[in-house]
């Protein structure tokens, strides 16, 4: 029989082990719990179903964890970024920062990676959105940039984006028309060129 502490002891843990039972277990949790449970069971033995149970959660919590590292590998070896594999991997990316936390490593170059990707195709947009300025001119050499800018976003964002669509319909329509001022730059003659050139 146990005596009063042991029995004191005994549910002391078992509140603290408790928790291993909800859905999301924190880091924080899963290492303390594995020392409890370690303790918990030199007190009842381990074939006791609640240390049965809960040893296999934590069994389970680990191969989870080494689970979602290896589907986000990719990120962390510097594999290409679409918006698409950002979208169905974020979920994923959570689940591990709720388990393992935000100074992990693997989280902390992910999370990185997509804020940088998100930089990005920010800064692209800026570029392209010129394209929407009515009496904008654009030389040659500038739709050329605006081109690969274009091409950048394609190829991270998709082409479903109407914007997309519109700006390379607009970068086509604008190279149908550039030609040589007598100044020297190139315009298009659709635009009003600052330098006078078509006036």
């Amino acid at each position: 029989m146990f005596g009063a502490k042991k029995i004191d002891d005994v549910e002391k843990l078992r509140i603290r082990l408790t928790p291993l039972e909800q859905n999301a277990v924190p880091l924080a949790l899963r290492l303390s719990a594995t020392s409890d449970l370690r303790d918990f069971e030199n007190l009842v033995g381990t074939e006791d179903p609640s240390s049965v149970r809960w040893r296999n959660k934590i069994n389970g919590l680990i191969i989870e964890e080494e689970n979602l590292r290896q589907q986000l590998r990719g990120f962390v070896d510097g594999a290409a970024i679409t918006q698409s594999l950002i979208d169905g991997n974020k979920p994923l990316l959570e689940k591990l920062r709720t388990m393992v936390g935000d100074n992990d490593d693997t989280v902390i170059r992910i999370t990185r990676r997509f804020a940088e990707f998100d930089a990005r195709n920010k800064i692209l947009l800026g570029n392209l959105a010129v394209l929407d300025k009515p009496n904008e001119v654009i030389t040659e050499v500038s739709r050329i940039q605006l081109q690969a800018d274009l091409a950048e976003l394609v190829q991270n964002l998709g082409n479903q984006d109407e914007r997309l669509n519109r700006w390379g319909s607009k970068l086509i329509s604008t190279g149908d028309q550039v030609k040589i001022c007598v100044n020297g730059c190139v315009a298009s003659t659709s635009m009003i060129c600052r330098r006078w050139c078509f006036s």
